[in-house]
């Protein structure tokens, strides 16, 4: 709905869009996540029956965590979107570089025990943080990219669905 709306040089309505799906999409993720947060259990078995030992304990800690950041993740899947409609896709992909290989997979690392393996026979590994860290790196990476995602679109998007806007009047000429 943002493309349309630019193409047609509504820049006003492409905003209205955004936040109205960042009010839904947020709102929305945000309350399933609080259901899954007090009943983590009974969502990892209604998906794996029968799950049970330290599997769905460790299960039950990722959803509870994960569902802190339920929000961050609707919020950022519509922001992402309209700097996709607005012809922006570079800033998706390094959104979500920086998302991965700049916080999820260091802290994943660091959260392997020490020495936990080895390259070319040289001996690496984390801290030992343990899998609760990486639990955490999911989530905080989740909510740092809806933050830092929204500052720059509250920053940026007037000018660029203004050159959205001409570049798609320039095209249909």
């Amino acid at each position: 709905m943002v493309g349309q709306n630019l193409g047609t040089g509504r820049r006003d309505r492409a905003h209205g869009t955004v936040r109205s799906g960042v009010l839904i999409a947020g709102g929305t993720i945000g309350a399933v996540g609080v259901v899954q947060w007090f009943v983590p259990g009974l969502v990892a078995t209604l998906f794996v029956p029968g799950f049970a030992g330290e599997g769905l304990d460790l299960t039950v800690d990722y959803l509870r965590i994960l569902a802190y950041s339920y929000w961050a993740m609707g919020v950022s899947a519509v922001l992402l979107a309209a700097f996709n409609g607005a012809s922006r896709t570079r800033i998706s992909f390094l959104v979500d570089l920086l998302k991965y290989w700049g916080m999820r997979i260091p802290l994943a690392a660091a959260a392997m025990p020490a020495a936990a393996t080895a390259v070319y026979g040289v001996a690496v590994g984390g801290l030992d943080l343990g899998v609760h860290a990486i639990f955490w790196a999911v989530t905080g990476s989740n909510v740092v990219t809806a933050v830092g995602v929204g500052a720059f679109y509250l920053l940026r998007h007037e000018r660029m669905f203004s050159d959205a806007a001409e570049e798609a009047a320039a095209t249909a000429d």
